[in-house]
């Protein structure tokens, strides 16, 4: 999975998110400490993880996006990059270079921040973000910064299901009514020609993944997602136990391959 650059940083974050503001990409402030800006990334390559999506329809869309998230991690742990980024909102030209290494796998790179993260650690982080009070947290996020724009609300909550879209409105419109948001028109006026779009949109590739499913590529994601195990745990638990256990891998250089 060695990465080969056909545009910019920004150009590739764009066309795989839809938007080129690096912080937005990670979900986080531009004011987001290294340790959180780390913690950040983490949470969100494993929406994308190549060991989650092997075999699924969307396996090479999502490799792009892990290897996108990559990216934006390493240009933005890079202290005087990101400064600069900071103060003119743009990547120059010259720092492709830190990219342009054809050695580089960002899969050895993802490794030896987290080694031995395993499937199943990754399908269990999913199982603990549904329902839990992080993810109501991140919807509402999302809610407030796309001005209750739900295309964009998918395209950036983790782990975001068409099945769970419902759930969501429910959520939000808890939270309106306690005056926790504003009522935002494009949540509460949403035209129902868009809303089904969407709709189509998510169950055609939610049909296409089960169809993996049904040839046996998936069983074992399949049963982690089901199993939900150890749902006691917090997942503010999970992070902390990760950090704490791996902290001191994450200054290892990255493995040429």
């Amino acid at each position: 999975m060695i990465l080969r650059l056909s545009m910019g940083l920004l150009e590739d974050c764009e066309q795989c998110f839809n938007t080129s503001v690096l912080y937005d990409i990670l979900g986080v402030e531009t004011n987001v400490s290294s340790s959180d800006l780390k913690k950040a990334f983490y949470k969100k390559s494993l929406e994308f993880h190549p060991d989650r999506k092997k075999g699924a329809p969307d396996e090479e869309e999502s490799t792009l996006k892990f290897q996108t998230l990559n990216k934006v991690y390493k240009f933005l742990s890079d202290e005087e990059k990101r400064k600069v980024y900071d103060e003119t909102g743009e990547v120059e030209d010259t720092d492709a270079a830190l990219f342009e290494n054809d050695d580089l796998d960002f899969m050895v790179f993802w490794r030896n921040l987290f080694p031995k993260v395993t499937k199943k650690d990754i399908m269990d982080f999913k199982a603990k973000f549904k329902h839990s009070e992080e993810e109501k947290e991140d919807l509402k996020k999302f809610y407030l910064k796309f001005e209750g724009n739900m295309d964009r609300i998918f395209e950036c909550l983790m782990f975001a299901e068409i099945a769970d879209e419902e759930r969501y409105h429910k959520i939000i419109n808890e939270m309106i009514e306690s005056k926790k948001i504003p009522a935002f028109k494009a949540f509460t006026n949403e035209p129902k020609k868009k809303k089904d779009a969407r709709k189509r949109k998510y169950e055609r590739e939610a049909r296409e993944a089960a169809k993996v499913t049904e040839n046996g590529g998936l069983e074992d994601l399949t049963a982690a997602i089901l199993g939900r195990k150890d749902r006691e745990k917090t997942h503010n638990d999970f992070l902390a136990n990760l950090e704490a256990k791996y902290a001191s891998a994450g200054k290892k250089k990255p493995k040429k391959k």
